[in-house]
């Protein structure tokens, strides 16, 4: 039998012992009751058997709930008898408990008891079904959730710091202070068809009576705010979903019929339980509800509202204190009344003092910002109560007031004090100050791309600098995949040995070997580093296995490094000039270089990784907590990456015909700029790379060089080639939008036959905005930010030397900037590469957040792209080139 809701929250542990750690779903009845169809009548269907009776004792309230647990079903059925039944409205004024009270006083107070019930009912449920009785919608309904909705927003706070001492309970039940947003539907009575219909007709009137009723419902609560709209924190209720399909049931009650009591009476003595006239004509209530329970049940993870179904234990434990908290409490009364009859109210407070009048003022703003304050916000509401009391109050009263005022607001904002955590992109945290069981969060999403630039997804809103420009692009497969260039980040180091082994590990072979070959008590022998990278072209050498080379730029400071090996202070060091001590430093044709030579020499190490959290506890002043800047310590490295440089293969990945094949792009934005450099090569070398590189017997170096002499034939005087990269500043806003720039400040439109053949170069020598206004039609007010550099290089002996610089704030001085590393970028022939610039920039002095604008802000440096010749190694050659994915 169903019990009052109180009281099964004590016997469930006893009565549901066997389902104590079931998972159960909660579906709860309100609206009207009439003669012929009741709320209990129907979940009496639904649960097979007399449960809900609907009757109370005359010294119990005749405003509660019934709750009725089906083991079968693992449902929860809650049933409300509120003040607009006939019952409880007859017992109103001859309650002993009101006596004294005028008629409006009492009917407040029914209300208000049923308006905690209602709120109540949609913190715990995971459905509730409406009953009507009407042949129209009663938009009294829409009143009454509206109350609903305004008392749980002001009681949101409350309710999180309620639960979240109690052990065990779930953080997603503590953070939202309710289980779902429950789904709302509503059952209708089909009283306006005519008896003599025929049944297929009857159901054609019924479908277009649904939708009708729907549209008009979706409407309403829309207008209400009450369900409907994008912020989940705000609605109160879901009306329409995808996966459990109407949420409006047009029914036929049972018919007004004569009944025998005799009947009645064998069938009670039987079978216990007395048969309705035509109770068949009720089934399709029944099965609707049914239906939608079991696809709640069975399919709750397509439902993104459903926070938690708990186990009944958990269930039980939790909503014995929410029910005393949100039904009984009396220090919510005032709220209460102030929703539901606010004329009443101030009725009843006419003899308020100024002061209270500045407090209600205060606690109204509070309100109206989702009833939580910061200390600034609390701060300048604060001045503007006092502010309002000095045209109200007389001089000789006035520092009383102002003491009241402050000490009554003060203490209203500890107990809604905002969290103040703030976000990297410069949101506060939505919830009040809380401990680490729930994480920070804005409410703010936005769509975000991997590094490469193949996938899109959504990104909570970073609270710190590695969840924001590290943690987030770790999760995505198509990148991990690829070659990657692993910028140098701090690790714990021992000794200068390992200083160098670590700190410094790339995918190049480290100076190990060199340094341990020289002679005792001789020099260390150690070469200009940029020498490292001059035959890197793919693979590097057979000495190195597959996995660990990235075949990128190199990235040892030659400046430290010499310090290191040589002990030679800067001051005394000459001019960086390669000398070669060895006849084994001598290449034996002109076509390698000393690579070749010392590849059998070199050893690849890489560093063992440390957490990032051990490095905060224990090497807090030994590396950088935010980018490489300018203005940073020498020598120190920054704890992760905040860049990344990834290539995503061949040269031939990128076709010019067809652009990019990635989601998002704005139409004809999806492409690279063609860029056309002159290099000063020597034509002997040149020749000969260029055959080492293009393997075809039918390639001649001198088919394709215009001569820049008149005499042609003169191959010492000819040393200028033509090769052509493509570039691309790709710009990605917060809905997703990306799209490549033309000129800086403008989108891409792409079209052949207007481009211009130097477009490239004058947006090479041009300053970029970092930021821009996102050009799409829907996204006014939104700026698109600089997150990737795409650079096509061709199959030519060439590298391309990328320095970048960037400043995100426009006011910044120009010697302060952000840098991926200390040494440009060196990028090789025949690849595509990605350039993955931050998502947020924090320097030495903080983070900087966008301004709340779509103004161009920010500039990426100038010239930040030079084109060099690069001989290409014969080993290198003996592999073929091939992007690693």
């Amino acid at each position: 039998m169903a019990l009052p809701f109180k009281t099964f929250l004590k016997e469930a542990p006893f009565l549901c012992s066997s389902d104590a750690h079931q998972n159960i779903g909660i579906a709860t009845i309100i609206g009207k009751d009439s003669k012929h169809w009741k709320k209990v009548d129907i979940f009496n269907g639904v649960v097979g058997q007399r449960a809900f009776s609907g009757r109370v004792a005359d010294d119990e309230d005749s405003i509660y709930i019934e709750a009725f647990y089906s083991a079968d079903a693992t449902v929860l059925y809650l049933v409300l008898h509120g003040v607009q039944n006939e019952v409880t409205l007859s017992r109103l004024f001859v309650d002993e408990k009101l006596k004294g009270k005028s008629f409006f006083e009492k009917l407040a107070d029914a209300e208000t008891r049923d308006l905690s019930l209602v709120h109540f009912i949609f913190l715990i449920s995971h459905v509730v079904f409406v009953l009507e009785q009407g042949r129209y919608f009663d938009l009294s309904h829409i009143k009454s959730l509206m109350n609903v909705n305004t008392l749980r927003q002001s009681m949101l706070i409350d309710v999180v710091k309620l639960l979240e001492p109690i052990p065990n309970i779930s953080p997603d039940w503590v953070a939202n202070g309710r289980l779902a947003v429950p789904k709302l539907c509503f059952l209708f009575p089909n009283k306006c068809m005519r008896t003599d219909l025929s049944i297929s007709k009857k159901r054609e009137i019924a479908a277009k009576l649904e939708r009708a009723w729907e549209s008009q419902i979706q409407t309403d609560l829309r207008a209400a705010r009450i369900a409907e709209i994008q912020s989940e924190k705000d609605q109160l209720a879901v009306f329409r979903d995808n996966v459990n399909g109407n949420p409006l049931c047009v029914a036929t009650p049972p018919r007004i019929d004569a009944r025998d009591p005799i009947v009645d009476i064998t069938n009670k003595f039987f079978t216990n339980r007395i048969t309705e006239n035509n109770e068949h004509n009720d089934n399709d209530t029944v099965d609707y509800i049914r239906n939608t329970m079991r696809n709640v049940i069975r399919q709750y993870a397509k439902y993104p509202n459903f926070y938690l179904f708990p186990s009944l234990k958990e269930f039980v434990e939790v909503t014995s204190v929410l029910y005393d908290f949100v039904v009984h409490d009396s220090s919510n009364d005032e709220v209460r009344l102030r929703i539901l009859a606010p004329e009443l109210a101030n009725a009843l407070t006419l003899e308020v003092t100024h002061w209270e009048q500045a407090v209600a003022l205060y606690r109204k703003t509070c309100f109206s910002r989702g009833g939580l304050f910061s200390k600034a916000e609390h701060e300048e509401e604060l001045a503007k109560a006092i502010q309002s009391l000095s045209t109200a109050v007389t001089e000789q009263a006035l520092p009383q007031a102002i003491e009241d005022v402050t000490s009554a607001c003060t203490a209203f904002w500890q107990e809604h004090q905002r969290c103040e955590a703030v976000s990297m992109t410069g949101q506060l945290c939505r919830f009040g100050t809380h401990n680490g069981r729930i994480k920070h969060d804005s409410n703010f999403r936005a769509y975000s791309t991997c590094n490469c630039g193949a996938r899109q997804t959504m990104r909570l809103d970073p609270f710190s600098l590695k969840k924001a420009n590290y943690d987030f692009y770790q999760q995505f497969s198509c990148c991990s995949a690829l070659e990657a260039f692993p910028f140098p980040t701090f690790q714990p180091l021992d000794n200068v040995k390992t200083a160098i082994e670590e700190t410094y590990a790339s995918p190049r072979p480290t100076l190990t070997s060199i340094v341990k070959e020289s002679p005792p008590g001789s020099p260390s022998k150690v070469l200009d580093t940029a020498d490292l990278s001059q035959s890197l072209d793919g693979d590097l050498s057979n000495d190195f296995e597959e996995d660990e080379i990235g075949g990128f730029d190199r990235f040892i400071d030659d400046d430290k490094l010499k310090e290191m090996f040589d002990d030679e202070p800067a001051s005394r060091r000459p001019n960086r000039i390669r000398q070669k001590s060895d006849p084994e430093d001598e290449s034996p044709t002109g076509s390698t270089t000393y690579l070749d030579t010392y590849d059998s020499k070199l050893k690849l190490e890489r560093p063992s990784k440390v957490p990032y959290k051990t490095l905060v506890q224990h090497y807090k002043d030994q590396f950088i907590d935010y980018l490489p800047h300018s203005k940073a310590p020498a020598g120190l490295l920054p704890g992760f990456p905040s860049w990344a440089l990834t290539c995503v293969g061949q040269s031939n990945r990128y076709s010019h015909s067809s652009g990019l094949r990635a989601s998002h792009f704005k139409r004809g934005s999806n492409f690279l700029l063609p860029l056309t450099v002159h290099v000063d090569v020597n034509p002997a070398e040149w020749d000969e790379d260029m055959r080492r590189l293009n393997s075809r017997a039918e390639y001649s170096g001198r088919r394709y060089r215009k001569p820049m002499i008149q005499n042609a034939y003169d191959t010492e005087s000819d040393g200028h080639e033509k090769v052509k990269f493509f570039v691309g500043l790709e710009y990605e806003c917060t809905r997703g939008h990306r799209f490549m720039i033309e000129k800086p400040g403008f989108a891409l439109a792409f079209d052949r036959r207007a481009i211009e053949k130097d477009e490239a170069a004058k947006l090479i020598a041009s300053d970029t905005p970092i930021l821009m206004p996102c050009p799409c039609k829907h996204s006014v007010g939104t700026s698109a930010q600089l997150m990737r550099l795409h650079i096509v290089t061709p199959k030519a002996p060439v590298v391309a030397c990328v320095d970048l610089k960037v400043q995100p704030d426009s006011n910044a001085d120009a010697s302060e900037y952000y840098y991926p590393h200390t040494e440009p970028l060196e990028l090789y022939s025949n690849r595509y590469y990605v350039i993955r610039f931050p998502y947020v920039y924090v320097g030495p002095d903080g983070p900087f957040r966008p301004p709340k604008c779509d103004k161009l802000s920010g500039r990426l440096h100038k010239d930040w792209l030079k084109i060099v010749q690069r001989r290409v190694s014969a080993e290198v050659l003996a592999k073929p080139n091939s992007g690693r994915r």
